[in-house]
């Protein structure tokens, strides 16, 4: 499959393989077997059980696991389950030559025997008025007495029961074609899919409920036990995310209030608490997950919902310290930074567009960490123009000291010297930038 080719088209060009296929079945040699397009190799198993029991064959085991699948394909956002480690039986028939020669039987005339008996063709089917009924003919081998019973013309015209001349047995394969062990035991795998944009928790819940529900019906001495549960591990992974999400939220307003006072930080914190929940309400809308990438990418964007939110209000509280009104001052920063703002923002948003928009598998799979840092520094420039303001100016106070001009401090006149000599010898300032 080419790698450019988005998930949404997929069914559509396995659809169309299928069909090219089902064409060229005439055209192959006598004898091949039709092939097979099979589409859910990529299918994911997020539960897998081990099925055993020390006194019980594989076929028991198996019968159970069918048992299992017929009832845990009824839980909600279950896909489709397969068995692994099953050990199909085989039947033996082992022969004494020297009497099948006695007898004048080749191995070739039983081999025939075997094969015509055997094989069911199609009958045709019986007009009943305007309905039709198919005639299906039985004649297959179920049990070994089956076999031994079938009768073989001798040399002398008799006819000589199979069972006289060779031992029957059913038996396992040896060696195994392939096999499955549980802390050293036969087992058979059990593995759980889930539908497309299905939920591996709640499919997770459902089937922990039927088996429940189905733990009076297991065999005694049997049990089923847990290899693999995705949702177990969804749930831990995603309280690890929301406890550093949490952690880092607290960090933020934690340095807003020392470095900017607690009115300010207050004010700024406030104002990151309701992007993120914008943001999880915009995750909603999108229909965007809660997995490592969406949490990771708001956490990634943590430093900077908080930036245009402090030139907001920075720019009130220097405007304020300067014996300016407060709606005036708000009303002047905001109209002399929301562009600039904005335009910050969007070159934010668009460093991540190369990978959100990234052809293939890598694109496919980042798509979201793009989504969540455009909806929340969206968010974050939105509020930083319009209730951060509207709260700066309900609740910030004038400072104790409003006749000292904030950027007549050392760090300021530092800061201010420092970027003067930049501005002066530009080109040596971008040199040593590089």
């Amino acid at each position: 499959m080419k790698d450019w080719f988005k998930a949404e088209e997929l069914d559509q060009i396995w659809d169309e393989l299928r069909k090219k296929i089902r064409d060229a079945k005439n055209q192959l040699p006598p004898g091949v077997l039709t092939p097979m397009v099979r589409d859910d190799f990529g299918d994911v198993y997020g539960v897998f059980f081990a099925l055993h029991g020390k006194d019980y064959s594989y076929t028991q085991l198996k019968e159970y696991a069918k048992y299992l699948k017929k009832e845990l394909l009824l839980c909600q956002d279950v896909a489709r389950i397969e068995f692994w480690g099953i050990q199909q039986e085989s039947i033996y028939i082992e022969f004494n030559r020297a009497q099948i020669a006695r007898l004048g039987i080749s191995m070739a005339q039983i081999y025939q025997t075997l094969n015509l008996q055997n094989r069911v063709e199609p009958s045709g089917t019986v007009d009943v008025d305007s309905k039709y009924m198919r005639i299906q003919p039985t004649g297959e081998f179920v049990t070994e007495q089956e076999i031994a019973d079938l009768l073989i013309a001798g040399r002398s015209g008799n006819m000589i029961r199979l069972g006289e001349i060779a031992h029957i047995k059913r038996e396992y394969p040896d060696p195994p074609r392939n096999l499955m062990r549980f802390n050293g035991k036969p087992a058979i795998g059990i593995g759980i899919s889930t539908v497309a944009k299905g939920n591996v928790v709640v499919m997770g819940e459902a089937i922990q409920k039927k088996l429940a529900q189905l733990s009076e019906k297991q065999p005694k001495g049997m049990t089923l036990d847990v290899v693999y549960y995705q949702s177990e591990v969804v749930n831990e992974a995603l309280d690890v995310f929301l406890t550093n999400l949490i952690q880092a939220v607290a960090i933020v307003i934690l340095l807003l209030l020392v470095f900017m006072g607690w009115r300010s930080g207050l004010i700024i914190g406030f104002i990151l608490l309701l992007t993120i929940m914008g943001t999880f309400i915009g995750m909603f809308v999108m229909g965007i997950d809660l997995q490592k990438i969406s949490l990771g990418a708001l956490i990634l964007a943590l430093g900077m919902l908080v930036d245009n939110a402090i030139v907001v209000a920075e720019g009130i509280l220097v405007g304020i310290t300067r014996k300016e009104g407060r709606k005036q001052a708000a009303i002047r920063v905001v109209h002399e930074n929301a562009w600039p703002l904005l335009g910050a923002t969007l070159v934010a948003i668009l460093a991540f567009a190369a990978i959100g928009f990234a052809p293939g598998n890598t694109g496919e799979f980042c798509r979201s960490l793009f989504d969540v840092m455009a909806i929340s520094l969206g968010f974050s420039w939105v509020t930083a123009v319009t209730l951060t303001p509207l709260l700066c100016v309900k609740f910030l106070k004038v400072p104790a000291n409003a006749d000292v001009d904030p950027y007549k401090g050392r760090l300021y006149r530092i800061y201010q010297k420092t970027l003067s000599l930049a501005l002066r010898f530009r080109l040596a300032t971008i040199v040593l930038a590089l």
